[in-house]
């Protein structure tokens, strides 16, 4: 039942356009100001204006486990990361946006939990 709301909740999002993919998520060391500038930067995609100040805005789901990139967004108050393979419709209710990172392989995980 959990896959199936989850599911559901993602369809949702991607017909309204609150969900963003993005390649890759790399960073060399763990640094909030680095973090804040990606933030930045995915502001200025249309219809995502509000991520960088918007309460709850964006969960950025990794397609693994990447604790570079975890400790970078950690002190950003508005988002939340976690991998993709532990999303629960609950995370996708409280956050206005989804970030996944690695499509191909995030997508594959969650067509995986679908099957069971």
């Amino acid at each position: 039942m959990k896959a199936k709301a989850l599911y559901s909740i993602l369809s949702a999002k991607f017909k309204k356009g609150q969900i963003l993919f993005v390649d890759s998520l790399q960073m060399k060391e763990p640094k909030t100001k680095i973090a804040k500038g990606v933030m930045g930067v995915l502001s200025k995609i249309s219809g995502f204006n509000d991520i960088s100040t918007r309460k709850n805005a964006v969960y950025i789901a990794l397609s693994e486990k990447n604790t570079t990139v975890e400790k970078s967004f950690n002190n950003i108050n508005t988002l939340a990361v976690g991998e993709i393979r532990n999303l629960s419709p609950l995370d996708m209710m409280k956050y206005k946006y989804v970030l996944i990172e690695n499509p191909q392989k995030g997508l594959m995980q969650i067509s995986t939990k679908l099957e069971k």
